[in-house]
């Protein structure tokens, strides 16, 4: 697998480097080499029994769900979507298609675009609400179930409210708000007149696409796609769930935790992929929309792959934040190894506080991608414990140092 080894030289190469605008091109290089990996996990998927369990590095949404929008075809298809569409108006800036009575006007991408710089300007998906305080409720409650947050929760909750009732609430909804905030500014009442149709359609999509390269047309039209099959199943209020947790929660506000809660799943499904994306919204979206499908009964066997490896990667997450590197090595050369790289990145980097838990996450992530692909990675994996016997050889100060503070440290709405 390619995966893991560009997650090696991530941690190999610890050298501080000065950062430099990324162009379209090396964008879109590095999406290709996203994608060219997917492939080849895809390829040596086909070699396995399909009662193995799936690795780690494979838990994401192309092989689950097939779009017909990227280059593969996954051997775990739990769901497939109709990926056609005809141009109802053509036009080199911004055609009109549809998918029956549906219509989408959008970007066509130039020579030298990025990738993900397609854009929606209109949508006739039929998404209409009729209990935003259901979804607001269901949120919230997602959002309490979820203890590893860094974020005060009255913040998230508020924020995802605001967002709902400014994007969905009817007119009648609308009018009566604003009666209640005569305060606010004129400005403010006309951006909740805002259609937010296009935005929620470019949402599926974009989590459809994650990092990889795809026919981006057809992306756009799976997702329409996604929301008719949602919409026959009356799951509608799902997808609208992971859009406003897309719009209101970072990755970033959430600690990795063994909770299975929509939340925590999503951050774990971020790890797998969210640390090489060269556009990490596209990754989060990805994110947050495959940790609400683990929801459908469709899916629960994902889901119960998803929770074990959580399981897993929690215990060796928390190794790494409390263990020093000579602790683990007594044990484990190769997550001594993988330890000892990623605090060197810490301190070479400095990093926040909050970050510090993230990169062990990833790093957690990484491990068992090395160990699962140990022969195939031998030489990588060599690397890594050489740099481990050199630094026990030379008695590194990093092999004793524990670079995690406090627990309260790290919460963004405590004192420091």
């Amino acid at each position: 697998m390619i995966i893991p080894v560009i997650g090696i030289i991530v941690f190999i190469k610890i050298k501080k480097k000065k950062q430099r605008k990324e162009n379209n091109t090396m964008k879109t290089l590095t999406c290709i080499i996203l994608t060219f990996i997917l492939l080849l996990t895809l390829s040596t998927m086909a070699e396995q029994p399909q009662q193995q369990q799936i690795p780690l590095n494979e838990l994401v949404l192309p092989n689950f769900v097939y779009d017909h929008c990227h280059l593969t075809e996954p051997l775990y298809k739990v769901i497939e979507l109709d990926e056609g569409f005809v141009n109802e108006i053509g036009s080199e800036l911004a055609p009109t298609s549809c998918k029956g009575k549906v219509c989408w006007s959008w970007k066509i991408l130039k020579d030298g675009d990025s990738i993900f710089a397609w854009q929606i300007f209109d949508s006739t998906l039929p998404l209409k609400i009729s209990n935003v305080e259901k979804i607001s409720k269901s949120i919230s409650q997602i959002i309490k179930q979820t203890k590893s947050l860094r974020e005060n929760n009255s913040n998230l909750i508020n924020a995802s409210r605001k967002f709902l009732k400014s994007s969905f609430s009817t007119s009648e909804e609308k009018r009566t708000t604003k009666e209640r905030s005569l305060t606010e500014s004129k400005s403010q009442e006309q951006a909740s007149e805002l259609n937010i149709t296009p935005m929620f359609h470019k949402y599926l999509g974009m989590a459809l696409q994650g990092s990889y390269v795809t026919a981006y047309y057809f992306c756009i039209s799976s997702a329409a796609d996604l929301f008719l099959k949602a919409y026959e199943n009356d799951r509608v209020n799902d997808l609208v769930e992971a859009f406003a947790i897309f719009k209101t929660i970072k990755p970033e506000d959430i600690e990795f935790s063994k909770s299975k809660t929509m939340l925590n799943r999503a951050k774990f499904l971020f790890s797998i992929s969210g640390e090489y994306a060269t556009e990490k919204k596209f990754a989060w979206a990805q994110a947050t929309l495959f940790a609400k499908l683990l929801e459908w009964p469709e899916f629960a066997q994902v889901k119960t792959t998803v929770d074990e490896y959580i399981d897993k990667v929690y215990n060796t997450y928390t190794m790494m934040k409390t263990k020093t590197t000579k602790e683990i090595a007594a044990q484990d050369k190769l997550l001594a190894g993988v330890k000892l790289a990623t605090d060197k990145y810490i301190t070479e980097n400095n990093l926040q506080p909050y970050a510090i838990e993230d990169k062990y996450a990833f790093a957690a992530v990484n491990y068992y991608r090395y160990n699962y692909h140990k022969e195939t990675l031998k030489k990588v994996v060599e690397m890594i414990t050489q740099d481990l016997d050199k630094a026990m050889q030379n008695n590194d100060q990093l092999l004793t140092a524990k670079l995690i503070k406090p627990k309260n440290y790290y919460r963004k709405d405590s004192k420091k």
